[in-house]
Protein backbone atom coordinates (compact mmCIF):
# COMPACT_ATOMS: atom_id res chain seq x y z
CA UNK A 1 0.00 0.00 0.00
CA UNK A 2 1.27 3.43 -0.86
CA UNK A 3 1.07 6.45 1.40
CA UNK A 4 0.78 8.72 -1.65
CA UNK A 5 -2.31 9.08 -3.84
CA UNK A 6 -2.10 7.13 -7.07
CA UNK A 7 -2.35 10.25 -9.23
CA UNK A 8 0.87 11.82 -7.94
CA UNK A 9 3.23 9.33 -9.57
CA UNK A 10 1.31 8.77 -12.80
CA UNK A 11 -0.73 5.72 -11.84
CA UNK A 12 -4.26 5.56 -13.06
CA UNK A 13 -7.07 5.83 -10.62
CA UNK A 14 -9.90 3.34 -10.98
CA UNK A 15 -12.72 4.98 -12.85
CA UNK A 16 -15.65 2.93 -11.64
CA UNK A 17 -16.73 2.43 -8.03
CA UNK A 18 -16.88 -1.35 -8.68
CA UNK A 19 -13.16 -1.47 -9.56
CA UNK A 20 -12.29 0.42 -6.39
CA UNK A 21 -14.50 -1.88 -4.28
CA UNK A 22 -12.91 -4.97 -5.89
CA UNK A 23 -9.37 -3.69 -5.15
CA UNK A 24 -10.36 -2.88 -1.57
CA UNK A 25 -11.74 -6.40 -1.00
CA UNK A 26 -8.69 -8.18 -2.44
CA UNK A 27 -6.25 -6.16 -0.36
CA UNK A 28 -8.11 -6.80 2.89
CA UNK A 29 -8.12 -10.59 2.66
CA UNK A 30 -5.01 -10.88 4.85
CA UNK A 31 -6.09 -12.29 8.26
CA UNK A 32 -4.21 -9.71 10.31
CA UNK A 33 -6.07 -6.88 8.59
CA UNK A 34 -9.43 -8.49 9.29
CA UNK A 35 -8.63 -9.53 12.85
CA UNK A 36 -7.55 -6.08 13.96
CA UNK A 37 -9.97 -4.13 11.83
CA UNK A 38 -7.24 -2.39 9.84
CA UNK A 39 -8.31 -1.64 6.32
CA UNK A 40 -6.55 -0.02 3.42
CA UNK A 41 -7.78 3.36 4.57
CA UNK A 42 -6.30 2.74 8.04
CA UNK A 43 -3.04 0.80 7.64
CA UNK A 44 -1.66 1.56 11.11
CA UNK A 45 -3.11 1.61 14.59
CA UNK A 46 -3.80 5.10 15.93
CA UNK A 47 -1.03 6.60 18.06
CA UNK A 48 -1.90 8.98 20.87
CA UNK A 49 0.85 11.45 21.73
CA UNK A 50 1.54 11.94 25.44
CA UNK A 51 0.28 15.33 26.63
CA UNK A 52 3.72 16.67 27.67
CA UNK A 53 5.45 15.63 24.45
CA UNK A 54 4.93 18.97 22.70
CA UNK A 55 6.09 21.17 25.58
CA UNK A 56 9.41 22.95 25.07
CA UNK A 57 12.45 20.95 26.02
CA UNK A 58 14.34 22.14 29.08
CA UNK A 59 17.60 21.43 27.32
CA UNK A 60 19.36 24.22 25.48
CA UNK A 61 19.45 23.50 21.76
CA UNK A 62 20.59 26.71 20.11
CA UNK A 63 22.29 29.10 22.45
CA UNK A 64 22.80 32.68 21.37
CA UNK A 65 26.10 34.16 22.62
CA UNK A 66 26.87 37.85 22.27
CA UNK A 67 30.33 39.39 22.55
CA UNK A 68 31.04 43.02 23.30
CA UNK A 69 34.39 44.72 23.75
CA UNK A 70 34.67 47.65 26.13
CA UNK A 71 37.84 49.62 26.93
CA UNK A 72 38.25 47.62 30.17
CA UNK A 73 36.98 44.14 29.33
CA UNK A 74 35.49 41.62 26.92
CA UNK A 75 31.87 40.88 27.87
CA UNK A 76 30.12 37.66 26.78
CA UNK A 77 26.38 37.11 27.24
CA UNK A 78 24.82 33.69 26.74
CA UNK A 79 21.03 33.34 26.65
CA UNK A 80 20.23 30.04 28.40
CA UNK A 81 16.43 29.70 28.68
CA UNK A 82 15.27 27.35 31.41
CA UNK A 83 18.71 27.00 32.99
CA UNK A 84 19.49 27.74 36.61
CA UNK A 85 22.82 28.81 38.03
CA UNK A 86 23.32 25.30 39.39
CA UNK A 87 22.97 23.84 35.84
CA UNK A 88 25.76 26.00 34.37
CA UNK A 89 29.53 25.77 34.78
CA UNK A 90 32.11 28.21 33.37
CA UNK A 91 35.75 27.14 32.96
CA UNK A 92 38.83 29.02 31.76
CA UNK A 93 42.19 27.38 31.13
CA UNK A 94 45.66 28.87 30.76
CA UNK A 95 45.47 28.65 26.96
CA UNK A 96 42.72 31.33 27.01
CA UNK A 97 39.97 28.80 26.27
CA UNK A 98 36.60 29.75 27.79
CA UNK A 99 34.21 26.82 28.19
CA UNK A 100 30.50 27.10 29.05
CA UNK A 101 29.01 23.77 30.16
CA UNK A 102 25.28 23.25 30.78
CA UNK A 103 23.82 20.02 32.14
CA UNK A 104 20.16 19.54 32.95
CA UNK A 105 18.18 16.52 34.10
CA UNK A 106 14.41 16.71 34.46
CA UNK A 107 12.18 13.93 35.73
CA UNK A 108 8.37 14.18 35.75
CA UNK A 109 6.24 11.55 37.42
CA UNK A 110 2.49 11.11 37.07
CA UNK A 111 0.09 8.53 38.50
CA UNK A 112 -3.50 8.30 37.35
CA UNK A 113 -6.04 5.55 36.82
CA UNK A 114 -3.73 2.68 37.65
CA UNK A 115 -0.99 3.98 35.35
CA UNK A 116 2.37 5.19 36.52
CA UNK A 117 4.21 7.32 33.97
CA UNK A 118 7.72 8.75 34.31
CA UNK A 119 9.25 11.12 31.75
CA UNK A 120 12.99 11.69 31.92
CA UNK A 121 14.78 14.35 29.89
CA UNK A 122 18.48 15.06 30.07
CA UNK A 123 20.89 17.06 28.03
CA UNK A 124 24.39 18.37 27.84
CA UNK A 125 25.60 21.52 26.10
CA UNK A 126 29.21 22.72 25.68
CA UNK A 127 30.37 25.94 24.02
CA UNK A 128 34.10 26.70 23.70
CA UNK A 129 35.46 30.14 22.86
CA UNK A 130 39.06 31.26 22.45
CA UNK A 131 39.60 34.48 24.37
CA UNK A 132 41.54 37.35 22.79
CA UNK A 133 45.25 37.61 23.56
CA UNK A 134 44.85 40.65 25.80
CA UNK A 135 42.57 38.74 28.23
CA UNK A 136 43.38 38.31 31.90
CA UNK A 137 42.23 34.72 32.43
CA UNK A 138 42.97 34.84 36.16
CA UNK A 139 40.37 37.61 36.75
CA UNK A 140 37.32 36.24 34.87
CA UNK A 141 33.96 36.79 36.59
CA UNK A 142 30.57 35.33 35.71
CA UNK A 143 27.05 35.90 36.97
CA UNK A 144 23.58 34.79 35.93
CA UNK A 145 20.39 36.86 35.92
CA UNK A 146 17.03 35.95 34.32
CA UNK A 147 18.41 33.06 32.21
CA UNK A 148 21.27 35.23 30.89
CA UNK A 149 24.84 34.26 31.75
CA UNK A 150 27.22 37.24 31.68
CA UNK A 151 30.96 36.61 31.64
CA UNK A 152 33.32 39.54 32.19
CA UNK A 153 36.91 39.01 31.02
CA UNK A 154 39.17 41.95 31.95
CA UNK A 155 41.82 43.12 29.51
CA UNK A 156 45.53 43.39 30.22
CA UNK A 157 46.41 46.96 30.81
CA UNK A 158 48.72 48.32 28.23
CA UNK A 159 51.01 50.80 29.85
CA UNK A 160 51.12 53.94 27.84
CA UNK A 161 54.32 55.81 28.45
CA UNK A 162 53.47 59.46 28.38
CA UNK A 163 57.05 60.57 28.99
CA UNK A 164 58.67 61.09 25.65
CA UNK A 165 62.39 61.69 25.44
CA UNK A 166 64.67 62.30 22.55
CA UNK A 167 67.30 59.74 21.69
CA UNK A 168 70.59 61.04 20.36
CA UNK A 169 71.82 59.44 17.17
CA UNK A 170 75.58 59.01 17.41
CA UNK A 171 78.24 58.59 14.74
CA UNK A 172 79.66 55.14 14.36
Amino acid sequence: MSLFPNSIFGRRRSKSPQDHHHQHQTRNKHPSYQAHGYGVSQPHAPYITPPNFHEPSPIVNNTHIEWKETPEAHVYKAHLPGMKRSDVRVEVDDDRMLCIVCEKNVEMEEQSGGWHRIEVASGHFVQRLTLPENSRVDHVKAYMDNDVLTINVPKNRVSVNKHVRNVQISHV
